[in-house]
């Protein structure tokens, strides 16, 4: 798999979620449920869950021919965590 990232959108992400966006890669190798994102119109966006840094953590990605583009990183909510593990 490929993935991609814009390198402003990346230190918009650190500053927002204190993630880079690389660690998207990680989260999409440890992936624990995915779903489409049905709150975007404008393209198709995937809302990935999955461990990175011993945490739950989520994604957004879209796909761009082969290539994974990542959107956004950061940690799962206390909800998200107690959907997606219990």
């Amino acid at each position: 798999m490929d993935y991609e990232f814009d390198t402003d959108k990346d230190q918009e992400n650190k500053r927002k979620h204190g993630f880079s966006l690389s660690l998207g890669r990680e989260i999409l190798q440890n992936l624990v449920h995915e779903e489409l994102d049905r709150d975007c119109a404008f393209e198709e966006r995937w809302i990935a869950y999955g461990f990175a840094r011993g945490h739950l953590m989520v994604c957004i990605y879209t796909m761009r021919e082969q290539s994974h583009r990542i959107i956004s990183v950061r940690r799962a909510t206390r909800r998200e965590e107690r959907t997606w593990l219990s």
